[in-house]
């Protein structure tokens, strides 16, 4: 599979892409699998019918609203916030502690600086 679909809830991704990562994760009944080479940091939150692309880095700290996408190659830093039914497109890069709003779009290659607030239905280039 090349993208995590979560069933269900929100849940903590218990792995970090250096170690060895499962191939899924159970718990609550709750369904995480592993996209190719991505690095998910053990704290980090992603919400219910979120989707993540392969070579995704998602910092410590990070939530993930519900229902959001984040594409293949985009990088999520530390403590930052992406809203419901966000997306961040390929390679696009999200710095600290920004937070995105719900509905935003990141389009492919922009890069939103650390402490940024990107508005709700906001796209940025």
């Amino acid at each position: 599979m090349s993208a995590v679909v979560l069933s269900a809830g929100c849940i903590d991704v218990n792995y970090y892409g250096t170690e060895p990562a499962p191939s899924s994760n159970q718990s609550n009944n709750q369904r995480i699998e592993t996209p190719q080479s991505s690095g998910i940091a053990s704290d980090a939150k992603i919400g219910q019918g979120a989707t993540i692309g392969n070579n995704v880095t998602i910092e410590s700290g990070v939530s993930i609203g519900q229902g959001a996408v984040i594409e293949s190659g985009a990088k999520i830093g530390q403590n930052s916030k992406v809203g419901q039914g966000a997306v961040v497109k390929s390679n696009a890069v999200i710095g600290k502690n920004a937070v995105i709003g719900q509905g935003a779009v990141i389009m492919p290659n922009a890069v939103v600086p650390d402490g940024s607030r990107v508005s709700q239905g906001a796209i940025v280039y």
